[in-house]
């Protein structure tokens, strides 16, 4: 017989508490620096493809420069908010561009994205120093790669399947699942789960897509992306507070 391969498993909602409960505990009691930022970045990982609707390979691409240029914006409007900054090449580009991403800053089910996205900034800029770059980046500040944050993953996983029961059926292994597929196929059964209505997955679902990404244009300022992304911002971040 030939090998079997296994669809990534997709997140749920209680998987999603589970996993943050247990790596909340692991932060808090942890006095190595680099096991919690392991914590952080894994966090937020998932919180970019699970509330942010982003592919597992686009997430590396989220930009600090921006993040940091456009925190205190977005988290003071009048309707708070993560502006999650990418830049870089995407699937079907051939161009380098910035795209924004909004995630709420307080969903209606309580995912706790301020927290974690707080912890990662202030490591990148406070404990670390760095004041442009990848958020996600290695001790030289060397973007990482997409399956960086996988094995924490699958470990913390396997804790959600012992002291979780029944939010992981016995027969799913906790390596079925993998940040390249499980937030955003969770996010989409979820969403239809909550009621959320189509036009608004629509509307995050082709973040991308040409209509969509006006004013993303090869070669156009961050800024001016941003400027014209918040236009839409009200509509974008429906999705995610149903969650």
């Amino acid at each position: 017989m030939g090998q079997i391969r296994c669809q990534d498993k997709a997140f749920t909602l209680d998987i999603f508490h589970a996993l943050d409960k247990i790596a909340q505990d692991l932060w808090d009691n942890s006095l190595d620096e680099a096991e919690k930022k392991r914590l952080e970045e894994l966090m937020v990982y998932v919180l970019m493809t699970f509330c942010g609707n982003l592919q597992g390979e686009e997430v590396p691409l989220a930009s600090l420069t921006g993040m940091q240029t456009l925190w205190e914006d977005s988290i003071n409007s009048p309707e708070p908010f993560i502006m999650v900054t990418l830049h870089g090449r995407f699937k079907g580009e051939n161009n380098l561009r910035w795209h924004c991403i909004p995630i709420p800053k307080q969903t209606q089910l309580d995912l706790p994205t301020l927290m974690w996205f707080r912890r990662i900034m202030r490591r990148n800029l406070v404990i670390e120093k760095w004041q442009n770059g990848w958020l996600f980046a290695d001790e030289k500040g060397h973007r990482r790669k997409m399956g960086h944050c996988d094995p924490l993953l699958v470990e913390l996983l396997e804790q959600v399947k012992r002291h979780f029961l029944g939010e992981i059926p016995a027969a799913v292994d906790p390596s079925d699942f993998s940040l390249w597929r499980s937030g955003r196929q969770g996010r989409t059964t979820t969403a239809l789960s909550l009621g959320v209505p189509q036009s608004i997955i629509d509307l995050m679902g082709h973040w991308r897509t040409q209509e969509e990404k006006r004013g993303t244009l090869p070669g156009l300022p961050m800024r001016q992306v941003y400027t014209q992304v918040k236009n839409a911002v009200s509509g974008m971040l429906i999705f995610a507070k149903y969650f």
